[in-house]
């Protein structure tokens, strides 16, 4: 092994440590995490691997949710139990084999430096530190289009025969995998396979390792619909919960950019160029960047014109961003254009400094005080730019500036990852462990609890984290136990609902977010009867007095 051998192993394992630090300290999420573990460990006690509607939580709606990631729950529970690394190993993996494929199809595009740290900025992305600690379909999807993008084009590199093999047995099960997982996604990701592929011999073997791959995924899904017609289509039209932060607007992907890693701003700079220089993207030499900025493209759309916006959507962007945002950089330096570079370092800083307030101040300063730093520190940049006029003077900077913005950038990312694996923070649901082990605890005499939330969707009935740490309470499977389900208006309270709760022993009542009003007068209405046994930042446990 070479020093850059070396320097690319060390890097994975310092990100995957990352990783695997503290991996059950978040608690098991109601969505979709919650919903995979449930189905895995109905798969592993069941054994009904292909159709798990009669089992799954919430019916036909979680059963159509991509197979994959609760084939593997149930393969990490049949070897380790039902624990938070049962759930989470598939992902994990899958995290490793990004970052992997991210350096290999960087380096394709990039210098050395430019690879790792496209990797570096994928493994400390807040998206992939939030989702790639969970069982999720995102993750397999992106590590699977991914390895679809290694082993088209380097099909054609391939020294002999069984390299070639190799490769088309890679690209067959990465399209399975990805059908699996995302399969609209997926075929979007073979088409742009098939026509960027230059050479007509090497695109027909790419069209028979898809075609291969296609023949492998898709039964699951036509055998599921041919048993259950409409449904299928019913179900998969139906809202996600309302259990995570949203966030509005078609610019969305921009923000979710920013607040991703501060580096990825500069991607959206190379795809806007590319649109009046073609060459940027369209090169015939590097048809991997044609399909990683395709891939970045149909990403941000998506989420731009998505119904239901969160943060972990933009696992799709990031690491074709990464690789785009290192690819930007290099050939905004390699042409010398000073402007465009200084202006580039411009949108990083004020991205960094997006990043820290958003992560590390969000909750201790208000948004017109964001607003008002981010407005302060953007002027303070110009007027520091115009004190550099001559050409001189703007290149010295431009190399001086480089490692400090770049390299600080980089630096900044790693340091909020680490504090996100340290401490989740609100965006993550917890509470249900405590409250499900306090009523597990004290069963000898009350053994049904109601269940309170807020209805805004036909899916917030179910709480996979609840389901999954009361360990059958919910499901109905554990004998002499039941609960009730009850739905409060989405804004507001309702006595005369609130008045079955309180004819239960236990009442769980799960927080809404963003309306403490709210939440305060329901709880202050269930204390009439109810005393607070447990109390979190998302639920609250009463007992009846």
């Amino acid at each position: 092994m070479t020093a850059r051998h070396h320097t690319v192993l060390a890097t994975l394992l310092v990100l995957g440590g990352l990783f695997v630090m503290r991996l059950a300290n978040v608690e098991i999420q109601p969505y979709p995490e919650g919903l995979y573990a449930l189905r895995g460990l109905s798969i592993q006690q069941t054994m009904q691997w292909l159709d798990q509607a009669a089992i799954a939580p919430g019916g036909m709606y979680s059963a159509m949710m991509p197979p994959l990631p609760a084939w593997m729950v149930a393969v990490g529970i049949d070897v380790v139990g039902p624990t938070p690394l049962a759930v989470r190993w598939f992902s994990v993996l899958c995290v490793m084999v990004t970052l992997l494929l991210t350096y290999t199809l960087a380096r394709r595009a990039v210098a050395f430096e430019g690879s790792v740290m496209a990797m570096v900025i994928v493994g400390t992305s807040i998206p992939y530190i939030v989702v790639g600690r969970q069982a999720d379909a995102l993750v397999p999807f992106v590590m699977a289009a991914l390895a679809i993008i290694w082993s088209s084009v380097t099909l054609g590199d391939a020294a002999s025969a069984a390299g070639r093999v190799l490769r088309v047995g890679v690209l067959a099960i990465a399209v399975a995998a990805g059908v699996l997982s995302a399969p609209i996604a997926t075929l979007v990701v073979c088409i742009a396979c098939v026509v960027f592929i230059r050479s007509s011999s090497q695109r027909l073997v790419v069209a028979l390792g898809i075609g291969g791959g296609l023949l492998t995924g898709l039964p699951w899904w036509i055998v599921m619909a041919s048993r259950y017609g409409e449904q299928v289509l019913f179900a998969l039209s139906l809202p996600t919960p309302t259990l995570a932060v949203t966030s509005g607007g078609v610019l969305s992907p921009l923000h979710f950019l920013i607040v991703s890693s501060p580096l990825l701003v500069v991607a959206p700079v190379l795809v806007v160029a590319a649109l009046r220089d073609r060459t940027l993207l369209m090169s015939p030499d590097h048809p991997e960047v044609m399909m990683l900025g395709m891939l970045f493209v149909v990403g941000m759309l998506s989420i731009a014109v998505s119904q239901d916006r969160f943060l972990e959507q933009a696992v799709v962007l990031v690491p074709s961003g990464s690789i785009l945002a290192m690819l930007a950089l290099e050939r905004i330096r390699r042409q010398a254009r000073t402007k465009l570079l200084l202006a580039t370092y411009l949108c990083i800083v004020i991205s960094s400094v997006w990043f820290a307030i958003d992560h590390l101040l969000r909750e201790a300063i208000s948004l017109q005080t964001i607003m008002l730093g981010v407005a302060i520190s953007m002027v303070a940049v110009v007027l520091l730019l115009q004190q550099f006029r001559s050409r001189t003077a703007r290149q010295s900077m431009t190399v001086r500036l480089y490692q400090p913005i770049v390299y600080g950038a980089v630096a900044l990312a790693s340091v909020v990852a680490m504090v996100r694996v340290v401490r989740p923070g609100t965006q993550s649901i917890m509470g249900g462990r405590s409250v499900s082990r306090v009523m597990l605890d004290d069963t000898l005499f009350h053994r049904s609890f109601a269940y309170v939330f807020h209805n805004t969707s036909e899916t917030d009935a179910v709480n996979a984290q609840l389901e999954w740490y009361t360990k059958g309470w919910m499901s109905g499977s554990k004998p002499g136990f039941s609960h009730m389900a009850i739905a409060l208006p989405a804004n507001e309270t309702d006595n005369a609902t609130l008045a079955i709760a309180r004819l239960l022993p236990w009442v769980v009542y799960y927080h809404p977010r963003g309306k403490q009003r709210v939440s305060a007068d329901v709880q202050q209405s269930l204390q009439t009867t109810h005393a607070v046994a447990f109390e979190a930042d998302h639920y609250t446990l009463f007992k009846i007095r």
